[in-house]
């Protein structure tokens, strides 16, 4: 009886339909009869009626209705309704973001020590606070090139293994940079504040000859830090020959003019001329004359 009621209902709802449009589709609709819920299906290609009772439905809410308000400290409470079977679903609201004003410092950073800052909502008068670095610090996460200059030094001074230079601040940068802190006297944090990457840069003597060179070999030069126990060396003594090219060559070239061993206007280029000047100052030294630049022929131009 009931699904031929809803049938007839249907029907007029069609014909209401069709009066408006020939190609109007009556799509599902839902029914309340009886205190049942009942799903009304029409086939349009075959133009059967379809009626299937639910024990639940899709709702089919009206507008939300505000009760409360948000704010930046609270959250908000809303409402709607369905229009079905008028059941009332309740949601929160997100709160607002807050409307921060400047960051005012309340502690100076120094070149080994982080400071506080905060900012007040101008809205509800939050007070927010956070920790800030002096600028140049490196940390633990930090990644890119600064990163990567701090463990190449690290690396160069024997604290850290290079297979850990990768421009990423990870567990074995910190390590490595703790380590550093505490040979030198520094609180061991980990942290590369700006004095530990100023103290971790060399401060170097000067070049010193520790082994002279021979004719035809290079001797050693070193020099040492001050800040740690690194030494860097260097050859000292050069062979340069004809061919070559660069400041050396350049160098080589204005010392045998000064010494009247002409090879025409210094260029950086190590050609035939100065090669045949080269030869001169050989033969008057006592050297072989072969035309190349030997360390021991470089020592005795700038001895």
């Amino acid at each position: 009886m009931v699904k031929k009621v809803l049938a007839a209902v249907l029907a007029v709802v069609l014909c209401l339909s069709t009066a408006v449009s020939a190609f109007a589709v009556i799509i599902p609709n839902i029914v309340k009869k009886d205190d049942n819920v009942w799903l009304v299906e029409y086939d349009t290609e075959t133009g059967k009626i379809e009626t299937t009772l639910l024990y639940g439905h899709w709702h089919k809410f009206g507008n939300w209705v505000v009760t409360r308000m948000p704010t930046c400290t609270t959250t908000g409470l809303r409402y709607h309704t369905c229009l079905i079977c008028k059941k009332t679903f309740w949601e929160d609201i997100d709160r607002l973001p807050h409307s921060w004003g400047s960051w005012t410092v309340t502690l100076e950073t120094t070149d080994h020590s982080a400071g506080q800052r905060q900012h007040t909502c101008y809205i509800c008068g939050t007070v927010e606070s956070e920790t800030f670095y002096p600028q140049g610090t490196l940390k633990l996460y930090d990644n890119g090139s600064e990163v990567t200059s701090l463990q190449m030094q690290l690396h160069e001074q024997g604290f850290l293994d290079s297979g850990y230079v990768d421009g990423q601040f990870g567990p074995k940068t910190k390590e490595a940079v703790q380590a550093f802190q505490s040979r030198i006297g520094l609180e061991s944090n980990g942290i590369a504040w700006p004095q530990t990457l100023n103290l971790l840069r060399h401060e170097f003597s000067e070049w010193e000859v520790t082994v002279a060179p021979t004719y035809y070999e290079p001797g050693v030069m070193e020099r040492h830090c001050s800040r740690c126990s690194f030494v860097e060396t260097k050859p000292y003594g050069s062979v340069l020959r004809q061919g070559m090219y660069g400041d050396e060559v350049l160098q080589l070239q204005i010392r045998l003019n000064e010494l009247g061993y002409a090879t025409g206007s210094p260029d950086g280029s190590y050609g035939d001329t100065t090669r045949r000047a080269v030869r001169s100052f050989q033969t008057d030294k006592g050297f072989p004359p072969d035309g190349v630049a030997w360390p021991g022929v470089w020592d005795a131009l700038f001895s």
